[in-house]
This record gives C-alpha cells, structure tokens and sequence, in this order.
C-alpha cells in the first residue's frame, strides 16, 4: 500500500491492473473520494491528479472495448482514456453498490454489469443487472 494511502483515503485499497501490466492501486473512500496510485514497475506508487466519486465497491474490465480496463466504481461508469484520465460517462443507479462484477450476462462480447445494491431500511440486497448496449459499427 502506498505511504499514507489510509490518510488519504480511507478504508479500502484495491488493486487495479493498467494496459502496462503492473498492478496500481485504486484506493477507494467511503466518504472521501477514491483514488488511483499508479505502479511505476519499480515497487514505487505515485498518486495520478484524477480522483473519482466515494464507493466502497469496485470493478474492473473494457466495457468499451478499446483496450483499456475501464472502472465501475459503486454504480458510476468511468472510461478510461489513457495517460491516467478516466471520464465519468454515467451513474447507473443512486443506491450503494454492496456488490460488483463484470461479466459477458448476454454473449454479445461486450461486458455487463451485475451488482448488488444494499437497502439500507430492510437490510436486505436487491440483484441489478446492467445490459452493456454498446454499438459496435
């Protein structure tokens, strides 16, 4: 773990892989926003500029298919755009993420989104899934 990433963010640090193949960290913050540390090969982690929504749930694939492994992190889809920029192209739905997993759900090549999110009044998790409707020409 990067020094101080519990300072900076709290709670949770994920890996990540990046297009380089070294394993980054995605420091994820509950009430802070989340961060990517980027691995320089060396054993060295440098924090990028971008930060992200607060999640404590996080996934990870190419959901657009260009290459790059792109973020879910609670319901917010960010693309990656390369050199450490990831847009944030959507939220998907308001609640908490108690739950995330890409996966090919309809055979279509592309990656969908199954999650859990957690009802805070009943306790119980309702199942979402999340069609990918990329259009591919």
């Amino acid at each position: 773990m990067p020094k101080g990433c519990a300072q900076i963010v709290p709670k949770i640090c994920q890996e990540y892989q990046n297009i380089s193949n070294d394993i980054d960290l995605l420091a994820l913050g509950r009430t802070a926003k989340s961060a990517l540390w980027e691995n320089d090969g060396r054993g060295s982690f440098r924090r990028l500029d971008q930060t992200f929504d607060s999640g404590t749930r996080m996934a990870a694939g190419d959901i657009d298919l260009d290459g790059k492994k792109d973020l879910i992190i609670g319901f917010a889809v960010w693309l990656n755009r390369g050199g450490g920029r990831f847009e944030n192209a959507q939220t998907i739905s308001p609640g908490m993420a108690s739950a995330l997993e890409l996966v090919d759900i309809d055979g279509d090549g592309d990656l969908d989104l199954l999650g859990a999110e957690l009802d805070r009044t009943t306790g119980k998790a309702n199942l979402l899934l999340f069609l990918n409707t990329l259009r591919r020409s």
